[in-house]
């Protein structure tokens, strides 16, 4: 049973299915990380999905986002007290332009019920709300992305005139395949990661995807959340510099509980960047096998990285290149809404 407290604040969901048991409440307090965590491991295994968030990752991501107000821009389904369904969106920016991205999981065992059309009704509503204030009278972009195995998803997306605008891959390589050996260019070298590099890595990053697609404008947010993480070891990561200026970045991150939860020895080559005056000259192929031999030296039998099917740096051809296969896809869907 749910207890009723001061803090829990019921919502109504037009729509929603007549089962017994279901209620809707906003978003409450740091406690609902845990059972959020477990709904979105519970959907990702279900589809296929290799992302096993746990609740400490969610905090770091959720907690202290500008572009998220928890209590209001999260709803959670429960039947009988148990967390069966949760939707929200975000307000973010985006090559320069406003968007609201619109995000649903439903587990798996109440699924085909009417459940998500009505929570992703409600996430338009509120994602109207938001857009009258941060920008009145202006058209609302709104983005929700799905990989090509969430058929149910998609089936929603295009029912409700929303278009895919990008694909995505995720891409896998064997680690126990041998490797070429790929030499740095000249007067270019890895150095170790310390402290005093976090702030610099972090600003050239932001150079380095400034022309890509769906590039998100930085915030401290975003810093200050991917060196809490408990998992970071930057002692994996590749960085290559040019004398004072950093000229690429890989990332390289192990996820531990989610690998032991899949049953993998899995890497993952993460935040990959060469800054524009160093393209075209192999340093993303030297760091990313420079990456292989950092995730096998530390046990890893397999390397995934993600890749925008269309990157106009050929990172594509890059990585097929180095071993990577297509791994599984996902799509970028948009539908521009009248204010």
């Amino acid at each position: 049973m749910t207890t009723e407290t001061d803090t829990t604040r019921w919502v109504e969901v037009a729509g929603a299915p007549p089962t017994p048991g279901l209620r809707f409440r906003a978003w409450q307090d740091a406690t609902d990380y845990e059972p959020l965590a477990a709904l979105l491991r519970a959907t990702s295994l279900a589809d296929g999905v290799p992302w096993l968030p746990t609740a400490q990752q969610l905090r770091l991501q959720y907690g202290g986002n500008p572009g998220l107000e928890t209590e209001n821009d999260i709803v959670v389904a429960e039947i009988d007290g148990r967390v069966v369904a949760c939707a929200g969106s975000e307000s973010v920016v985006r090559d320069g332009t406003q968007i609201f991205e619109a995000w649903g999981r439903i587990h798996p065992t109440v699924r085909r019920r009417g459940l998500g059309t009505a929570l992703f009704a409600s996430n338009l509503r509120r994602i109207r709300e938001r857009a009258a204030v941060i920008q009145p009278g202006q058209p609302i972009i709104v983005q929700d992305d799905a990989e090509d195995g969430q058929i149910g998803a998609i089936a929603l997306l295009t029912q409700k005139g929303f278009e895919r605008v990008r694909t995505f891959y995720l891409m896998r390589r064997d680690l126990t395949d041998p490797w070429p050996d790929v030499p740095l260019p000249d007067g270019i070298e890895f150095r170790t990661v310390t402290p005093e590099h976090h702030r610099p890595i972090f600003d050239a990053e932001t150079e380095a995807f400034r022309d890509h697609w769906g590039q998100r404008e930085p915030t401290e947010h975003s810093f200050q959340s991917t060196y809490r993480h408990k998992e970071i070891d930057t002692d994996m990561w590749v960085v290559a510099w040019d004398g004072d200026r950093i000229a690429g970045v890989i990332e390289n991150w192990i996820w531990a509980e989610e690998n032991a939860d899949l049953g993998v020895a899995r890497g993952w080559l993460e935040t990959i960047c060469v800054l524009r005056p160093w393209r075209r000259r192999g340093v993303a192929r030297a760091m990313t096998v420079a990456s292989f031999g950092r995730l096998r030296s530390a046990g890893m039998a397999e390397a995934m990285l993600g890749v925008d099917a269309t990157n106009p740096t050929g990172a594509l051809r890059l990585y097929e290149s180095v071993g990577f296969e297509i791994f599984r896809r996902e799509g970028a869907y948009r539908r521009t809404f009248e204010p």
